[in-house]
């Protein structure tokens, strides 16, 4: 099994493994409301004296749309077309024998994309731009934006697990430091919101009511960008967007989700002790479970485990949060460090499954799953965790946390997930998630949309107080009322929240992010059609 354990940059490197000359990059970006607009631009030199084909390996962010790709060689600019995949292997193959300098952009595998680039001649300098689009979220009173720079350490088979093939691998010296520049403009709102970043030094002015960040002097291609704007009030809102003869509406909805908070709970927490882990992040993650601990109640039932390349068990079944229980827990998280070897999440998060109460019961039960790792095998745990029949409440530390993984455990299990950098309090974000645990659930989302829609993109089965869900829908005609959101909490009647502001959209963003939501649930005719007539890079077209 393969461990990947450097910190990999995105790289230019040719087929048979040279890396090009990396001399520049830029990002910059524009956030408005909750969409983020990003273009990231690298110039890179073939300093190897001979004619390459290349392949440039780069990451996204969860949740992000791949807007376009465009190659300038020579003064010339080639920009990619999406098309079917064996059309589009068959013109590069093509192109490459005629000596040209043909794109192929493919997704390898989850947030991660893969362009070959052809016959790069001696001395020549290759500048690689793309565009992406995230839609953002409200929580707690706060939007996190991540622009990922790095490829992060992935434990496991790359091949085998990831589908990554063997050259689209990047393995680049950890100790080259890549300059890096980046600004990012804040409009409206959040231009008076309380901006800073955990993981840079940043710059702040104001242009014209906006506010534009930047990075400090000296700031290098070796972590993510984080920028967090505090002081925000959640608000519901809609925007929309021309669609040929039609329309696009995104309805986002920030609902305050009161009432009674869970008497007990089925509690089993699980803290990654991987070698990644050691320093600040497993003694936060000490001192947050001790208040973990301290908060649960006599008629709680709870198990704690930590998980390297092995997992181990304080107790063999989920057991009462009594005074001897509770001792012994207390003195197992004493005894937790970071000396446990790899990241084998699936293998310790099935045998957490497994643990039952005393009744022999499985279902029903919470995980808190406290982690830095990178892992390969995305599919195989989500897998697991469906079938578990457990909700994943999940709160990702470090500098480059597996987001991926954990913002897709949490959304297919009913859970929630939080990230957190180094520079952050840990241990408030893990105590923070396990009082969610106990907070009452919003179900039976439903959206009217005072009008009968052509199509809608699917709702969550839950949702907490603080969160934001996004929501879209095509219609002929634009609705003349706002949208409004109805759930239900535990037993009582129907609670509703109204997107009462609205908002135009200009471009094409809004459609093409409506269009990559669809794809997640249309047939594979349906979403090939899709991924050609908007554009986008699906993996399975």
């Amino acid at each position: 099994m393969r461990n990947i354990r450097d910190n990999s940059k995105t790289a230019l490197t040719s087929s048979t493994g040279e890396v090009l000359s990396l001399k520049s990059v830029s990002a910059s970006g524009q956030l408005s409301g909750l969409l983020l607009d990003m273009t990231v631009r690298q110039t890179y030199r073939n300093e190897m004296g001979k004619i390459l084909e290349t392949v440039y390996t780069f990451p996204l962010a969860w949740g992000a749309v791949l807007l376009g790709l465009s190659v300038e060689i020579a003064g010339k600019r080639l920009s990619g077309v999406v098309m079917e995949r064996k059309e589009a292997e068959h013109r590069y193959e093509e192109a490459i024998s005629d000596g040209d300098s043909p794109i192929l952009l493919e997704q390898s595998s989850d947030g991660l994309f893969t362009v070959n680039l052809g016959n790069l001649k001696p001395g020549e300098e290759a500048v690689i731009e793309y565009q992406y689009a995230q839609l953002l979220n409200y929580e707690q009173n706060r939007i996190r934006v991540s622009v990922p720079t790095t490829i992060a350490p992935r434990y496991g088979d790359a091949e085998r697990q990831g589908g990554i093939r063997p050259h689209e691998a990047v393995d680049t010296d950890p100790l080259v430091e890549y300059p890096l520049e980046l600004t990012l403009t804040l409009t409206g709102e959040l231009a008076k919101g309380a901006v800073q970043s955990p993981s840079h030094s940043i710059s702040t002015r104001c242009e014209n009511g906006q506010l534009v960040v930047a990075l400090a002097r000296n700031a290098y291609l070796d972590r993510d960008f984080v920028l967090t704007v505090d002081g925000l009030a959640g608000r519901s809102l809609a925007t929309i967007a021309a669609d040929g003869e039609g329309s696009v509406m995104l309805a986002s909805f920030c609902p305050e989700i009161s009432g009674s908070l869970r008497a007990s709970i089925g509690l089993k927490i699980l803290i990654d002790c991987s070698g990644s882990m050691a320093g600040d992040s497993i003694h936060a993650a000490r001192q947050a479970l001790h208040q973990v601990l301290a908060e649960l109640n006599p008629t709680d039932r709870f198990s704690y485990s930590r998980f390297g390349s092995n997992v181990e068990h304080a107790f063999d079944m989920l057991v009462p949060a009594d005074d001897r229980h509770m001792r012994k827990a207390s003195l197992f998280i004493d005894r937790t460090n970071a000396d446990m070897g790899g990241t084998e999440t699936e293998g310790a998060l099935r045998s957490v499954f497994d643990l039952r109460h005393e009744d022999g019961e499985t279902d029903g039960m919470d995980v808190l799953l406290i982690t830095d790792g990178e892992v390969w095998n995305i599919e195989g745990i989500i897998d697991a965790a469906r079938q578990s029949g457990h909700r994943i409440f999940a709160v990702g530390v470090g500098s480059s946390p597996a987001e991926t993984l954990l913002r897709q455990l949490a959304e297919e299990t009913g859970g929630a997930c939080e990230l957190v950098g180094p520079n952050e309090d840990i241990e408030a974000a893990i105590v923070r998630m396990f009082r969610r645990i106990r907070l009452p659930r919003a179900n039976n989302l439903e959206v009217d949309w005072h009008a009968n829609p052509k199509w809608t993109t699917a709702l969550p089965g839950a949702l907490f107080d603080g969160e934001t869900v996004h929501v879209f829908a095509g219609f002929e005609m634009i609705p003349q009322e706002p949208a409004v959101l109805s759930y239900v909490i535990g037993g009582s009647d129907s609670e509703q929240v109204v997107a009462r502001s609205l908002s135009c959209s200009e471009g094409d963003v809004l459609t093409r992010l409506a269009a990559s939501e669809r794809l997640k649930q249309a047939p594979s005719e349906v979403g090939l059609a899709l991924a050609l007539q908007y554009q986008l890079v699906d993996c399975n077209s």
